[in-house]
């Protein structure tokens, strides 16, 4: 199974975007005033924090845990579920389902690295599952689970924004991109192996942006887009 959200983070992130609120040129002229405390959350605040790691969403990448991002933004607004496909095991994640920052907004999700033996548990133990569609189920944790998943680590993050992306806006928040690949027809995603982001740029709008460590672009980027076959256009 190869879905758009899961090249990169390997992650049942399976729900597309929210109705969008702030127009597109919000994001292309910056934040609102007064909103400079919730800047180092903006989806293209991205800055190196030392070998191998950058700070993305106020958070360390890689370092941070799910505990610490359920602290950043608050118990009640993370989720922390697993979602799997049918016949798969699935992924552990966490999401902020309603995500605010300097009039930007959208849907956050980060991926945890937790095995298949931990995932299966989870599962088993789950008080709750809710079927997303015809081959997506999310299983909701108990309060104990939940608890005990804080320390494991967050892999990755894809942010999905209620705006439409465009080139223009892109470059403008990131620059030219190091690597351009055509996934298929009207939709492309641009590398910037520096500071781990991959764009997904798509004309019907299932526009996205996927963080991860700058170590794991070549596993957690470019190594799937290869498997699936996409092609390089800036070669």
């Amino acid at each position: 199974m190869k879905h758009p959200i899961l090249i990169a983070l390997g992650a049942g992130l399976l729900v597309l975007a929210l109705a969008f609120v702030a127009p597109l040129w919000r994001i292309a002229t910056g934040p609102e005033p007064g909103t400079s405390a919730a800047d180092a959350d903006l989806p293209w605040r991205v800055e190196p924090a030392g070998p191998g790691t950058v700070t993305v969403f106020g958070l360390p990448l890689p370092g941070a845990t799910l505990g610490d991002l359920q602290r950043r933004w608050g118990d009640d607004a993370v989720q922390v579920a697993v979602m799997a496909r049918r016949g798969e095991t699935g992924a552990l994640e966490a999401y902020v389902e309603t995500f605010r920052a300097g009039g930007v907004t959208g849907r956050l999700v980060a991926a945890a690295a937790a095995d298949a033996v931990t995932v299966s548990g989870l599962r088993e133990r789950a008080p709750r599952e809710e079927r997303i569609d015809a081959e997506a189920t999310r299983w909701h944790l108990s309060p104990g689970d939940r608890d005990a998943v804080r320390p494991v680590p967050i892999v990755g993050y894809t942010f999905l924004p209620s705006a439409r992306l465009d080139a223009a806006t892109v470059r403008l928040r990131f620059g030219e991109p190091a690597e351009r690949w055509a996934l298929r027809k009207g939709v492309e995603q641009w590398l910037y192996p520096s500071i781990g982001v991959a764009v997904q740029i798509d004309e019907e709008g299932r526009d996205l942006v996927q963080y991860v460590a700058p170590g794991d672009v070549d596993a957690r980027l470019r190594a799937p887009l290869e498997a699936t076959g996409a092609r390089r256009l800036d070669v």
